[in-house]
């Protein structure tokens, strides 16, 4: 990040598919981060088993915390959006 602004105006400036990688890693870091931030700790830790024990779950994608926290998120939505409804 730190050498960003060097870089941008010759490397990735002029290359448009460079701008669109860039913008989509920017908006994917941002939303993983919001996601920590709002929904942390979603019980990754914990269930269904403790991490420190099983670390193979630590490679598991469709299971894993972002996952988890994302679908933690979606269910305090709809919870509000239901109440809000009603």
């Amino acid at each position: 990040m730190l050498l960003l602004p060097a870089a941008w105006p010759k490397l990735i400036g002029p290359r448009p598919v460079l701008r669109a990688l860039f913008t989509l890693a920017l908006m994917g870091s941002m939303y993983v981060h919001g996601v920590g931030a709002d929904a942390a700790p979603c019980g990754f830790d914990e269930e269904p088993n403790n991490i420190d024990a099983h670390q193979e779950r630590l490679w598991d994608i469709a299971g894993g915390e972002i996952v988890r926290c994302t679908q933690r998120e979606v269910s305090a939505w709809q919870s509000a959006l239901a109440q809000a409804g009603t």
